[in-house]
Parts: C-alpha cells; structure tokens; sequence
C-alpha cells in the first residue's frame, strides 16, 4: 500500500522543485540560527539565496564528530523551551541530545507510518512492539504510527520471557521494533504464536542481522531505516527493490572519500540533508552506509528514489 501518494508517487520534477523550495526555507532558518552552519556557508556562499541543490556539494560533509564537538545544544536552532521531546544518543563523548519540536514530531509520526502501511498493517492488526523506549526511542515513533493507523498497540514487557507469553496470549499478530530485539524474540519463541508480520528498524551495521530475521520469522518483514541524527525510523524502507528513501523530507546523495557526488549507480556513501527538519536541520550529513543510488521508478509505482545497500564481503 503507498500510504502518502502526494509525495510517494510525485513526478520527478515536482519533487526537485519541492525540495528546492525546502532547501531555501532550510538554508534560511541555518544562516540566521546556526552559529556552526552559517560559518560554513559564509565562506562558500555569497548569501543564503545562492545556496541550491546543484551547488549544495560545495558544503563540507557534516559528520558524527560534528554533533559530538556541538553536544548537546550547539546545533539547536530553536529555544529549548519550545523543545517538546530530546532522545538521548550516545555518544564518544557523553550524549547527543536530539531534539523534536512539534512540528518535527508531526512529520515524523506521518513518515513512520508509511512502511507500516506498506508493510500491511491495518487496523485489523494487533502490534507487540519490541522497544524500550528509552533505550531505542524509534519504537516510541512506531507506537504512535502504528495507532494513528488503527491498529492495537500492546507495548510488551522488558522480561523475554513475558514477551513470549504475551505475543501466545494476546494474539499478537504483527511485531514491530529493533532488529536485534526481535532477533532476540524470535530465538525465544521458536516458532510459537501466531505473528504474521514483523516491522524491524535497521541502523547502519545491522545487515548481517537481516538473514537471521527472516529464518526466525516466517511471515512478511519490513524492514525500516533509522539514522537517528536526521530524524529516526522512517528516514527509508525497503519495498523489496530497495530503500524507498523518503525525499520529500530528505534530500539525498551518494558520494565518494572526497564527499563529491557520484553518479546513479557508483557506490559510495549515503549523505542526507534534513528538508523540513525543525529544531536541528542537518545539511549533507554522512550516515556512514554504503552503497548505490537509483533514481529510476520501482515496481512497486514509487517515484522516490531507492538505496541499495552494499553487501558485505
């Protein structure tokens, strides 16, 4: 199911132009609130208007040790107390603090429920979700996705073993959550219940995890890309032909070690700049994930472009 037609399904150039009008908006909240980014743009930029999606590369890479050096409210480009909800991201040098205004909540509930619907959950479906909150707050986005569909949500306990007893119980029907906790489920269920679809949140590094998903769980997977620096789970899902990576609020690019684009197809590394980001907009940020980039129109009738992660070995 295409959840968002106005945005998953939009003609190539409509979709330019949209992100070139968001990228201005961008561009302009940057070089009045950020300290760091506007420094960045003054010395490659005449002003705030000349800054585009064709010239965009001239801005260096923002990379993890950025926000570590800027922790934890260096990049906040509103008042905290406008902040409506931080999730804390470990870091090398104590914690990142990701903060959401309301505005950033909104958009990002409404793009985490686009694999969920796409993944064939209904209002029919009854959701174990696999997640502490605090340790992987992507289930909290899943949560509230998964009830502004109509779905029932049952968060589940930490203890493996009452998730067990709660998944054969409540007959669940469809689990949602990080890979590495429904790996871990899925050992302890061996096989019982009656899950008949499973929504996994991947980070970067967590691929070799995929094969063991799907031996453990027979059903459908969906599988769900988080980069928790730009905005959480739902930044891209898989349809099967690759990442359908959620343009209408990133713009994308693969580049070489020299942060320079590359062309459809070269592997490099995945670079996103945040689009309607609010409280901490990130431009070309390097998510540290391999792999190609296609522009071409899926199968599935998606328009937005695809990411193809590059396999180990």
């Amino acid at each position: 199911m295409i959840a968002n037609r106005e945005f998953e399904i939009m003609d190539r150039n409509a979709l330019h132009a949209l992100q070139e009008d968001r990228l201005a908006k961008t561009v302009r909240w940057l070089w009045e609130k950020s300290d760091f980014y506007r420094t960045l743009m003054q010395e490659r930029y005449d002003d705030e208007k000349s800054v585009s999606l064709a010239n965009l590369s001239m801005m260096p890479l923002t990379r993890r040790a950025d926000l570590e050096k800027e922790a934890p409210y260096g990049l906040l480009t509103f008042p905290i107390t406008t902040v409506e909800r931080i999730h804390i991201l470990a870091g090398q040098s104590g914690h990142l603090a990701a903060c959401y205004t309301n505005g950033d909540i909104g958009k990002w509930m409404e793009l985490v429920t686009r694999p969920l619907l796409a993944g064939g959950m209904n209002v029919t479906s009854i959701v174990g979700m696999v997640s502490d909150y605090g340790v992987n707050p992507d289930g909290l986005a899943l949560h509230y996705g998964a009830e502004i569909i109509g779905a029932t949500t049952i968060p589940l306990p930490a203890n493996i073993y009452r998730q067990v007893e709660a998944v054969k119980k409540l007959s669940i029907t469809a689990l949602a959550g990080s890979i590495e906790d429904l790996v871990q489920l899925g050992h302890a269920l061996y096989g019982r219940g009656n899950v008949e679809r499973v929504f996994a949140v991947m980070r970067a590094g967590d691929d070799a995890l995929v094969e063991e998903l799907a031996t453990l769980y027979k059903g459908k997977i969906t599988k769900i890309l988080a980069v928790d620096e730009v905005m959480g789970a739902g930044v891209a899902f898989d349809c099967g032909n690759g990442w359908h990576i959620a343009e209408d609020a990133f713009f994308a690019e693969v580049v070489d070690a020299d942060g320079e684009p590359v062309e459809d197809g070269t592997c490099g590394q995945l670079v996103l700049t945040t689009l309607v980001r609010e409280a901490m907009p990130l431009i070309r940020y390097a998510t540290g994930i391999e792999g190609t980039l296609t522009h071409e129109t899926c199968e599935c009738g998606r328009t937005t472009a695809r990411f193809h992660v590059k396999k180990n070995g």
